[in-house]
């Protein structure tokens, strides 16, 4: 009787760490299976602008397949990586969209979207002339804050007092320039990063801020970067 109960004992015993073992995995198992799950959905919230539906339902039908599945172990990291060569094997367009959705999430919009006022290629001028802009406009009635649209490297500050200009480099030949601040709070060859407060810009009849972006000395729709 007594090796009866031991026995019994050290069976429950076992089956109990057994039980925890497996609850462990299978939270393991959970975790990762959500951090892949929204990584594709962030990555498909900014790419699903830009294609058809025909297109998105058939991306979004490869995803759910892998999703489904039942995950253990290594297989994670090898359902991880199946996923990701499946999807460089759906339609030019379908690549195309996910590289812009992972490069639109590495920069934000300078200021506050709702004093946007004139955007890249806008025409105009305040002596009634006509002016193609290589830049996005910014002016409100309440006074601005600028923040650094991506993180980089503040290359220049440039222009009198009252009416500068920043300039960083993102690397890769990209750049991105702050024009119109009438008060500057960072110096050339600092380090900023992505969203901090780098100037501000004082309401007037000609304040305004200037947002423009430049890749090897061109300048670049600021739109093919920042999701608006």
């Amino acid at each position: 009787m007594g090796r009866r109960r031991f026995g019994s004992r050290m069976g429950r015993r076992s089956g109990t760490a057994g039980t925890r073992g497996a609850m462990g995995a299978k939270a393991g198992k959970t975790l990762v299976r959500q951090i892949i799950i929204c990584i594709v959905i962030v990555l498909f919230a900014i790419a699903v602008k830009k294609m058809d539906h025909a297109m998105t339902n058939r991306a979004l039908d490869t995803v759910q397949t892998f999703m489904q599945k039942d995950y253990s172990g290594m297989a994670i990291v090898d359902s991880a990586k199946t996923v990701f060569s499946h999807l460089g094997s759906l339609p030019e367009a379908v690549e195309t969209a996910m590289a812009d959705g992972r490069r639109q999430l590495a920069f934000i919009e300078p200021c506050n979207a709702e004093a946007l006022i004139m955007t890249f290629g806008g025409q105009g001028n305040t002596d009634g002339s006509e002016r193609s802009y290589a830049g996005m406009k910014y002016s409100s009635e309440q006074e601005l804050q600028v923040y650094a649209s991506s993180g980089g490297t503040v290359i220049a500050v440039e222009g009198e007092e009252g009416n500068q200009r920043v300039r960083i480099s993102h690397g890769g030949e990209l750049e991105t320039q702050y024009a119109g601040c009438t008060a500057v709070y960072v110096k050339p060859l600092e380090k900023v990063r992505k969203g901090q407060l780098i100037a501000s810009v004082t309401p007037g009849d000609q304040s305004c801020l200037t947002f423009s972006m430049w890749k090897g000395g061109d300048a670049v729709n600021p739109a093919d970067y920042i999701a608006f």
